[in-house]
């Protein structure tokens, strides 16, 4: 892979972004100010075994839980991207006249989890493949993170009943007899004390990852895995996308957004490009908290990108533009382009503040 160095970087986003504009003199009404990106992690390891797995001593690189290469490679990519599609903002952070870079333009936030700083730096170096300080990825403890972190603690408060409550996911229902005879099977093959549909979320984690890889799995989940393995994963996972934990976590992750964006707009900061890295479970209930869940298909790829553009609109008065579009996965150049509930086109940022603010909650720190 070739690697442009500072200058032919630089070089390069100044003609993409001036084709860019003359591309788009006809009939254009609106020019990207700012961008807020939402990113899951790459591709990973599993991050846990079970006791009867085969493959438990398998060394997987890194260890349980890390960035694989392939997760690097695809946030290497997904920044290359993104740096396409953003590259009039780009053009801000470099500084032709002595060769420096001004990160002054960019915040990145990241989970403490080192899969998703890891995914950071990869997608940093294909964003813009400039030197930048470690210190330029901001992170707090996992504990203290009430924006990305996730702590297990607040994982095992969400109750997940096992019967299917989404219209998006019927799923299966684990408390009927066949369900309960499908549990104790599970248990007697994985050593597993499962009772739960939240037990079975990571079994169906650790197993898709291992598919994934080119295992071969053990012949017990032939009968298992599509039809109720992955509708206990979907289940868990729209338990906790819409758990009150979640809820508040996304309304804190949105509203630091917003901040910045409105500082941004108002001059009280030049930060333009917001990228935050965090898991599948961030885009999740980042889509429930803005009810758009119904329009995204699926549950977040690796790579997967949440994205607020930020436009200056001159059919929109004293006001801005807001559009969200969604990358379904690293790789994705077509984002879905998302439509904002209870906000005409085009919303406008104020209209967009004021349908979410409401929903913020205060005391986000003792939600969990």
């Amino acid at each position: 892979m070739y690697l442009l160095g500072p200058v032919g970087f630089c070089v390069i986003l100044i003609v993409d972004s001036m084709i860019g504009r003359l591309g788009s003199t006809t009939g254009q009404t609106s020019r990207l100010q700012a961008v807020s990106m939402l990113t899951r992690h790459g591709d990973r390891a599993p991050v846990q075994s079970y006791p009867l797995d085969p493959y438990k001593d398998f060394p997987w690189p890194g260890g349980y839980g890390a960035l694989s290469p392939r997760g690097a490679r695809q946030m290497y990519e997904s920044g290359l991207i993104k740096a396409r599609r953003y590259s009039s903002l780009l053009t801000q952070v470099c500084q032709l006249r002595n060769l420096n870079s001004n990160f002054k333009t960019i915040y990145v936030r990241s989970s403490a989890v080192e899969r998703c700083v890891a995914s950071a730096v990869n997608f940093l170096a294909g964003f813009f493949p400039l030197p930048f300080p470690q210190s330029l990825i901001n992170i707090k403890p996992l504990e203290q993170d009430e924006m990305l972190g996730m702590a297990n603690s607040c994982f095992s408060k969400v109750n997940s009943t096992g019967k299917p409550n989404s219209t998006l996911q019927p799923g299966f229902d684990w408390q009927s007899e066949e369900g309960k005879e499908r549990m104790a099977y599970i248990r007697k093959n994985t050593g597993i004390n499962a009772t739960s549909v939240a037990d079975l979320f990571g079994l169906a984690d650790t197993l898709s990852v291992q598919r994934d890889n080119g295992f071969e799995l053990p012949a017990w989940v032939d009968h298992i895995f599509d039809e109720y393995l992955q509708s206990a994963m979907l289940m868990a996972m729209d338990a906790f996308g819409t758990s009150a934990i979640l809820t508040t976590r996304s309304g804190t992750l949105l509203k630091d957004m917003i901040t910045r964006l409105e500082n941004f707009i108002k001059g009280f900061s030049s930060e333009n490009i917001l990228f935050y890295s965090g898991h599948d479970i961030n885009i999740l209930g980042m889509l429930y908290f803005l009810e758009i869940r119904n329009q995204i298909p699926g549950l977040p790829a690796y790579g997967s990108m949440l994205s607020m553009e930020l436009y200056q609109n001159y059919v929109i008065p004293d006001d801005y533009e807001i559009k969200v579009v969604y990358f379904a996965h690293y790789g994705d150049v077509n984002p879905i382009s998302v439509i904002i509930p209870r906000c005409s086109t085009p919303c406008a940022f104020k209209k967009f503040k004021g349908t979410v603010e409401p929903k913020f909650v205060v005391d986000a720190k003792n939600t969990c």
